[in-house]
């Protein structure tokens, strides 16, 4: 079996490209695989008000903590 990467996602309740809900829904079904794993530190998630863009802070957090290693 193959590790799972480590998986930021980011979205925004007022993005058009995807609907927030299902988005949750998503990553949810990603955390239980990740749970039975016993890797859920590898998976995280940035739900913001804004709409499709970049909130660099949390990111770059994600990123540092995973390349760094």
């Amino acid at each position: 079996m193959i590790r799972p990467r480590p998986l930021f996602i980011q979205t925004g309740k007022a993005d058009d490209t995807a609907l927030w809900p299902q988005v949750i829904e998503e990553f949810d079904a990603a955390r239980e695989r990740y749970c039975k794993l016993n890797m859920p530190e590898l998976l995280d998630i940035n739900l913001h008000n804004g709409g499709h863009e970049i909130r660099v802070e949390p990111g770059i957090r994600f990123l540092k903590k995973w390349l760094a290693k």
